[in-house]
């Protein structure tokens, strides 16, 4: 199984393969290859949005005092060894964004955006501990931000293997947005993947978050493919069925209840 991939709501034929699911924090697998395209979507998503769209700021504290960061150095992009596989032009261009980044938060360290921006970079490169660190800060200055939790369940769980730090991340998540699909499915990934001496936790991860969005495709076909796989096909059939009631043009769903119905 591989680690968590990128998610992309209404690609199904990802979910019935079973491969892991997750949004908001960019990944990268250990490969010879990748894509520029996804290190232009990295530095897109550190780029200045509108005050209006960033999340609101909470009380840092009863007297107002804010605890400073304490983390590695936000312009350090790390060394792990995938930054050898990319061309040399594209990792200075990260490591200047980095850079200016720093210069943001030098200037306003309650820029949200930012923190996460530089989370989004250190993560891609495989400088996971400098992602934790600039996503945790993120976290502190702004506790209602779900996406922040979220990103830090797939780091603890999928690398920096802190399972209990995960979980608590993960759940996090999803009792800010509880409507969120991408939540519970890669949660109940973790839980599968990783976790596994909790992988009970799948079953209600994933029924929870059917009853709170029961029409969605992506969340039913997830559960079907899990449910076949513990051997349960009566229910994997019931979801699939229903997913191919929403998404009738998918030749994937409709293969699979076929299969099923045999």
């Amino acid at each position: 199984m591989s680690k968590i991939k990128y998610y992309f709501l209404g690609i199904v034929v990802i979910i019935l393969l079973g491969l892991s699911a997750g949004y908001a924090v960019f990944k990268k697998e250990k490969e010879e290859s990748f894509k520029l395209s996804d290190l232009e979507n990295v530095l897109n998503a550190t780029s200045t949005v509108a005050v209006t769209a960033r999340p609101e700021i909470k009380e840092i504290s009863k007297t107002g005092e804010l605890s400073l960061y304490k983390g590695q150095d936000v312009a350090d992009i790390g060394n792990d060894a995938f930054i050898s596989k990319v061309p040399k032009e594209q990792v200075d261009k990260y490591k200047a964004e980095l850079i200016r980044l720093r210069g943001v938060l030098e200037k306003n360290p309650l820029n949200v955006d930012a923190w996460m921006g530089v989370g989004n970079i250190k993560n891609f490169f495989g400088n996971y501990d400098g992602a934790r660190d600039a996503w945790e800060y993120a976290g502190y200055l702004n506790d209602g931000n779900s996406v922040v939790y979220y990103n830090l369940g797939n780091l603890y769980g999928s690398y920096l293997k802190d399972y209990k730090k995960a979980e608590e991340n993960f759940l996090k998540a999803i009792e800010l947005e509880n409507r969120n699909v991408n939540y519970y499915i890669g949660a109940a990934d973790f839980y599968r993947n990783f976790y596994t001496e909790k992988k009970a936790e799948v079953k209600k991860i994933l029924e929870e978050g059917i009853r709170q969005v029961p029409n969605d495709v992506s969340i039913l076909a997830y559960a079907g493919g899990y449910y076949k796989e513990e051997g349960n096909k009566e229910r994997a059939l019931e979801l699939f069925k229903k997913a191919l009631e929403l998404y009738p043009q998918s030749l994937e769903i409709k293969e699979e209840v076929e299969r099923l119905q045999k």
